[in-house]
């Protein structure tokens, strides 16, 4: 499976590849204008809150998902926990980096977003062998 997501990833690289289901997209603007901040937060929350409906450029997620659930509840849980966690560390992480000279250390990272994706699927596919 992790194989699979790997095979997928790069080939989603292509031109005409096959893209992994996201939404693509940023949470709508427009909410912070037509909506109370309470309503705006929850918006938000709910949006931001479930992995699958952010911007998810990587099939890795996917092939996660069901290896998880194919290895049971617990397995399960381990693989939506470690989602939420590699998420919060790497926006923070970008987050407090980039503050400052933003436009500079972009321009750096998207330079090494290709090689670090490979990597790390790599790295992902090991893990889920050796855990097989």
């Amino acid at each position: 499976m992790a194989l699979a997501a790997v095979v997928l990833d790069l080939l989603a690289t292509l031109p005409r590849g096959i893209q992994p289901p996201s939404v693509r997209t940023q949470v709508p603007v427009e909410w912070s204008r037509l909506f109370a901040p309470p309503v705006v937060a929850l918006l938000y929350g709910a949006r931001l809150g479930v992995g699958p409906l952010t911007i998810l450029p990587t099939w890795l997620w996917w092939g996660a998902f069901l290896l998880g659930a194919w290895l049971g509840p617990l397995h399960g849980m381990a693989v939506g926990m470690s989602f939420a966690v590699a998420r919060a560390v790497s926006t923070l992480g970008v987050g407090m980096w980039v503050r400052e000279r933003a436009a500079e250390r972009m321009g750096r990272l998207r330079a090494w977003e290709h090689r670090t994706a490979y990597a790390l699927l790599l790295l992902a596919a090991a893990g889920a062998l050796s855990a097989t």
